[in-house]
């Protein structure tokens, strides 16, 4: 997650002028230079997807505040353009990764939004991680909830269970090689030309991964649903500019 303290080794590194480029987690800007995934802008996609299929009370399921969360605010922004209500009350602390990336997941986060004494009950849910999304499947369905007539699920990093899980899980698949291409090339760049600005910070866009956790086969591809039903149909959009 974001702001997770770095080994101490990094440390040395940098106290031995020797530059050093983290991928992925964004911490201490002024010491590493960074390229991780847009976080933001591809969150900010899977809401504006949940949005034009209809959904209209979107939650964000994280361990993280939403201050600390690019992938919240991104859904925040999204939900905000749209006119849509969003603010503290709609991010759940329902689980997160911890530094062996073991998942603790809160089951009872989520029943409770489904309360029936809540106003204001989600029919989208967007998890900050695929692991997070999947055990938040299994809790609505141990409601009774249908998924996605119901609730609408995301998830984020499109590992390899989530083309298989039930229903499939939309969600952002990060370009992992791209990360670790563009870092090695800033080093050798630094390397090349030693008084070069340092530290710097990118970020490489990820591809949103629809999938029918978040809409059913006939509005992925209306030809290929009365065709072939397949259930991994799959749409896929890019949030490059």
């Amino acid at each position: 997650p974001e702001g997770r303290a770095p080994d101490s080794e990094l440390f040395k590194l940098v106290k031995n002028k020797i530059p050093v480029v983290v991928t992925e987690n964004i911490m201490f800007p002024e010491l590493f230079s960074h390229v991780a995934s847009d976080n933001l802008s591809a969150s900010k996609e899977l809401a504006a997807h949940l949005i034009k299929s209809g959904r209209r009370k979107i939650f964000f399921a994280s361990g993280h505040s939403a201050k600390d969360n690019a992938r919240a605010r991104g859904c925040a922004s999204a939900c905000q353009e749209a006119g849509l209500p969003f603010d503290q009350s709609h991010v759940v602390n329902a689980g997160s990764l911890s530094q062996d990336e073991s998942l603790n997941y809160k089951s009872e986060a989520i029943s409770a939004l489904f309360d029936r004494s809540r106003a204001v009950r989600p029919d989208a849910i967007m998890a900050d991680n695929d692991m997070l999304a999947i055990k938040i499947m299994e809790t609505l369905r141990s409601l009774g909830l249908k998924i996605p007539q119901d609730v609408a699920i995301t998830g984020f990093d499109n590992l390899f269970f989530a083309e298989h899980s039930t229903p499939p899980l939309t969600t952002a698949s990060q370009n992992h090689y791209q990360m670790g291409k563009r870092a090695a090339e800033l080093l050798l760049a630094k390397i090349r030309s030693p008084d070069a600005p340092w530290p710097l910070s990118e970020t490489i866009p990820c591809q949103t991964v629809i999938r029918q956790s978040s809409c059913s086969d006939e509005r992925l591809n209306p030809r290929t649903a009365e065709s072939n039903p397949a259930k991994n149909a799959t749409c896929i959009y890019s949030n490059a500019i």
